[in-house]
Order: C-alpha cells, then structure tokens, then sequence
C-alpha cells in the first residue's frame, strides 16, 4: 500500500519505490546533543501499535504546582512524527523540522498541518488546531481544537495516529505520558475504533517505529562539502545497506553497508559521502543481520543535490 503526500485524504497513495523509515539518534546527537537516546529517545512502553489505545499508565495525579508552560522563544529543531508504509505495515517515521515559539506546541501543530516528505502522511484534520500544551509531573496535557474528532481511520491507523501524538508531544521527557483533552473535555472515544480516557506513554518502539529513520539530508536537501551527512537511527541488530545514485538513473555515485549492532531499541548511524557535484538519490535499506537483504524491514529514499563549498 503507497500512501500519498496529500494528507487531507483519509485514502493513502504514495509515490512507488519509496517507503521509509524510523527517531533521534546521530541527527539528534549533532543538533540535540542527545546521542545516547535511542531512537524513540526514551524507554517505551510495553505495546505496539496495533495495542496502543489500550496502553494503561497512571492516571494524572493532582498537585499543589502550577503546570509548566513553556514561554515562548525563538526557533527550535524538532521531531515531528508521521505515518509510513513500510514492508512490514505502517510505522511510524519522523521529519526533522525548524518551529518558532513554544518548541511542543510548534511540533504538534506541524504534525497537524502534514509532512514534507512525500512518503509519509498524517490522517489529523487539518482545520485542527492546537489550543494550548502544558506539562506537569511527568505528565504533558495537550488540548487540541473539536476538528481533532475528524478522521475516517481503522483501527491500526488510529492507534498509530495516538502515538503520532504521543511521540511528538513528548519531545523533551520520552518517559512522559500524554493526556488529551478535545475542546476542554477528555478525549474519549475517538473516531469510533479507539479511546483516551487516561494519559498514555510511547508504545514499544520496535513495533511502532519504521526500522530506519533518516534525518540526514532531508528531502529535497542542497549539501556541500561542509554539510554533507547521512545520519539518522536504524533498529538494533539489524544491517543497513545505502546507495547513492545519480537522479534519474540506476548508476551508483557511492554505497556501503553498515553492518548490525548490538543493543536495544534503536542506534545512531552515520554516513560521511564522497560525492561530486550533481543531483542525488539516497536509498537506504534495514533488513535483519543475517537474513534476506531483498526482504527488507524498510526502505527509505531521500533527493538531494550536492555542490561544492564556495
């Protein structure tokens, strides 16, 4: 199943050939200082996505502290979270993206509004806004607009669409959980196939998020000798394999493999090209140490153009 850019349409189309990827690694040791995180950048939780709705966590605790609200401030680097085809089912996969003002609110609004990439998606309505974001004792409220009720979803795409939710909001605490709040009332039942009655943590990342997640370079990127990088996580154990060919040919420029890590959950990786100047696309394969390299866990494609430092 492909699934097309146009996030407004509960049908997914996507272009052929390119699927993708999965959270906060090497990209986020450069830009984050974050590298020991994994690629959900924190502990999961103990179910998939196909289980996310009934994901049970402690209920929101009332304190005497106010909430914390983040001030406004400058701009921000962000992950925002997507869905993606990928071999093994939809995933989810992230977008590295550049929020002004408050860092959360600006990354949910972002997962709201859809991607960049064309091969992921966002089934939110678009007319959703995000009303306000608070957090408090490892707990972050997010209160989004009534539009948030809209969407035409099954199951698994609606429980992948909670922890879109749930893996954004909790950019700066990934042991957080979520509460969710519609118009000033508890989310509930939602879009007649899940529920959030309670605050939610992530879900395991190894069945919630696609087995490679690019950061590094985004889609469309211009790179130069100063900035050329691929980097981004890939699913402990697994191998990557990448090849960059020149676009709109099958000639290969450069490629490599990276071979399988040990460890949980997800690992940095990092690519350092020799490229000369032209027009790219970068393909990225996970597959299992050991297993079929033509049966991938994920694929994941990005164009680029690379030109010389001035």
């Amino acid at each position: 199943m492909n699934w097309g850019r146009n996030h407004h349409h509960n049908s997914p189309a996507g272009r052929s050939g390119r699927i993708m990827q999965v959270v906060s690694g090497s990209l986020v040791c450069v830009l984050l200082a974050a590298c020991a995180s994994p690629a959900g950048q924190g502990s999961p939780g103990s179910s998939g996505p196909s289980d996310s709705s009934t994901v049970a966590v402690t209920p929101v605790t009332p304190t005497e502290s106010a909430p914390e609200t983040s001030e406004p401030t400058g701009s921000s680097s962000v992950m925002v979270y997507f869905i993606t085809e990928t071999p093994v089912g939809p995933r989810l996969a992230r977008e590295l993206r550049t929020v002004s003002g408050d860092a959360r609110t600006g990354a949910l609004q972002a997962m709201i509004d859809g991607p960049t990439d064309p091969d992921y998606t966002s089934f939110w309505d678009p007319e959703t806004s995000v009303l306000s974001t608070s957090a408090d004792a490892g707990v972050v409220t997010v209160e989004l607009s009534g539009a948030a009720r809209n969407s035409g979803v099954d199951n698994a795409i609606a429980d992948l669409m909670v922890q879109q939710l749930v893996f954004t909001a909790t950019l700066d605490d990934p042991n957080a959980e979520v509460q969710l709040l519609i118009a000033g009332e508890a989310a509930g039942e939602l879009w007649g196939t899940t529920a959030w009655d309670q605050p939610l943590g992530r879900a395991n990342e190894t069945t919630t998020l696609a087995a490679v997640l690019t950061d590094l370079p985004a889609n469309g990127s211009r790179l130069t000798t100063d900035n050329a990088l691929f980097s981004g996580d890939m699913l402990a154990g697994s191998t990557l394999s990448w090849v960059v060919r020149y676009a709109g040919t099958s000639d290969e420029a450069a490629a490599g493999e990276i071979p399988a890590t040990d460890g949980d959950g997800f690992v940095p990786f990092s690519i350092t090209p020799e490229l000369g100047p032209g027009r790219f696309v970068l393909e990225l394969r996970a597959y299992p140490s050991g297993g079929d390299s033509t049966a991938p866990l994920a694929i994941e494609t990005r164009e680029f153009s690379f030109h010389l430092a001035a």
